[in-house]
């Protein structure tokens, strides 16, 4: 009858132990499910702060080439930046608009436009790099620019620039309509 006594006593104490270490694996078990639900609120957080980080770049960079185009082709064209999913990620697509229609990039650019929105670009890269100095050196960027009116336009386009952002452009070039601020001749 003792051995029994003894067998039911163990038996009653290692359930009780059983009893605390489920309760403990329930505590665990809940706190567990938390972090994932806080885990997942993370993730969502940062997916739309980085939603809302790359809405504003690329309106940021959307405005420095449209204001571009615009300074030397008028108000003929319009730049964006759309972002679509290909094979499971994001890509940037870059959008040039010229009287509310879309256009080949490949084929309905003219080469001036070309030029002037990759000089674009280059200063939306550093306007958005605080602490990079605002120094831009470019060899014949705009060569592809046809017509002394166009010309004038983005000698105009860099002295505004120069001045409104702070910006310093050395340019090789043997276009005389470039020959703005001061000029070195070599």
């Amino acid at each position: 009858m003792q051995d029994l006594i003894r067998a039911v006593r163990k038996a009653a104490s290692q359930a009780m132990l059983a009893k605390d270490v489920l309760k403990d694996a329930g505590f665990q078990a809940a706190k567990t499910a938390q972090d994932v639900l806080d885990a997942r609120e993370a993730r969502q957080v940062a997916a739309d702060t980085a939603t809302q980080v790359q809405a504003l770049s690329t309106q940021g960079i959307a405005a420095v080439v449209t204001r571009c185009l615009g300074a030397v082709f008028g108000e003929e064209y319009v730049f964006e930046v759309r972002f679509v999913r290909k094979a499971g990620r994001t890509e940037a697509e870059l959008v040039f608009i010229q009287g509310g229609e879309e256009i080949d990039k490949l084929n309905g650019l003219p080469g001036g436009v070309v030029d002037v929105s990759a000089f674009a670009l280059r200063l939306a890269c550093i306007i958005m790099s605080p602490g990079l100095r605002r120094l831009v050196v470019l060899d014949e960027p705009f060569q592809r620019i046809n017509g002394a009116k166009y010309r004038r336009r983005v000698a105009q386009l860099l002295e505004d620039l120069a001045e409104e952002l702070d910006f310093q452009f050395i340019i090789v070039t043997g276009t005389e309509e470039y020959r703005v601020g001061t000029v070195i001749d070599l």
